[in-house]
C-alpha cells in the first residue's frame, strides 16, 4: 500500500481541486479550461470559499487488511506559505511530520509510555516536503481561486486529453480530471507519480469534498472530516517533546 500521506495531501490526498472564473483577460488559462474550472468550483462550494481560506484540516482512515485496526491520518496545512503537518496513527506507533519553511522534522512516538524521538530532515527530505506542499491538491485550489499568476491551467493533450494540465512557475506539475458536473474524479501529481481516484462529493458544511479516495493499486481511504481554516494554523509546526500526547492541534 502506498503511503496515504501523499494525497492530499493530497489529501489529501491529500493529501484537491482547482478553479478560476471565466475571465477573458486572464492569459494564464484557456476558455475551455476556465469553463471546466467554473463547474468545479460550483460543485465544491464556490470559488470564494477556497480563495478566502488560509489552510485546511483533514481526517482520513485507511482499512488495511494487514493490520487488525484501521490506521488514521490527520493533516494540517497552511495555504499561505510552505507549512504542513500530518500525523499518522498505527497500531504500535504515532508518527508526526512537519514542514516549516526551510526546516522539517519527523517525530516517532511508540505506543505506551516509551518516549518519542525527533529526527530533523536532511536537504533531500526537505526538498520533497516543499514539492509536496507546492503540488498539494488543496493548496493549488486556493492559489487558483485567488488568481495566483504563478499557477496556470490549460487542457491536456494526447493521452491526457480531457484532463486539466496545471503548471506552477511555468513547470507542469499535475493533471486533474473532472466529471460532467465538475466534481473531481482523478488527480495525477507528476513529481512522485501519485495517482488518486476520488469518490462522490459529500456535504462538509459550507462546502463539498470527496467522501473517499483510492491510490492506484492501493487501499481506499475514507475522508472522515475536511475543514477549510479561516486563519493560518501555527501550533502543529512546533517540534513536540518526548511526552507528546499524540493529537494534532490544528490552530
Amino acid at each position: 500500500m502506498k503511503n496515504p500521506l501523499i494525497v492530499v495531501s493530497v489529501v489529501m490526498v491529500a493529501s484537491v481541486g482547482f478553479g478560476l472564473s471565466l475571465a477573458a483577460h486572464d492569459a494564464s488559462i484557456d476558455r475551455t479550461a476556465a469553463e471546466k474550472l467554473d463547474l468545479f468550483y460550483t460543485a465544491i462550494g464556490g470559488r470564494d470559499v477556497w480563495a478566502e481560506g488560509h489552510g485546511e484540516y483533514v481526517l482520513a482512515k485507511v482499512e488495511d487488511p494487514r493490520f487488525p485496526l484501521p490506521a488514521t491520518f490527520e493533516f494540517c496545512w497552511s495555504w499561505d506559505e510552505p507549512r504542513a503537518a500530518d500525523r499518522s496513527r498505527f497500531q504500535d506507533l504515532t508518527q508526526t511530520r512537519a514542514l516549516q519553511g526551510d526546516t522539517g522534522w519527523t517525530f516517532n512516538k511508540p505506543s505506551g509510555n516509551s518516549p518519542g524521538q525527533v529526527k530533523e530532515w536532511d536537504a533531500a527530505r526537505l526538498q520533497r516536503g516543499l514539492m509536496e506542499w507546492t503540488g498539494n491538491f488543496e493548496v493549488l485550489a486556493h492559489r487558483m481561486a485567488k488568481r495566483d499568476p504563478a499557477v496556470s491551467v490549460v487542457m491536456g493533450e494526447g493521452e491526457m486529453n480531457g484532463w486539466l494540465a496545471i503548471s506552477v512557475d511555468g513547470t507542469l506539475r499535475s493533471y486533474l480530471l473532472l466529471d460532467e458536473s465538475g466534481a473531481p474524479r482523478k488527480f495525477h501529481r507528476l513529481f512522485d507519480d501519485a495517482r488518486v481516484e476520488f469518490g462522490p462529493l459529500a456535504d462538509r458544511g459550507r462546502l463539498k469534498f470527496p467522501a473517499w479516495g483510492s491510490f492506484e493499486g492501493g487501499e481506499p481511504f475514507d475522508i472522515i472530516a475536511f475543514e477549510i481554516l479561516d486563519t493560518a494554523p501555527t501550533r502543529p509546526f512546533v517540534v513536540p517533546d518526548a511526552t507528546d500526547p499524540g493529537y494534532l492541534d490544528c490552530r
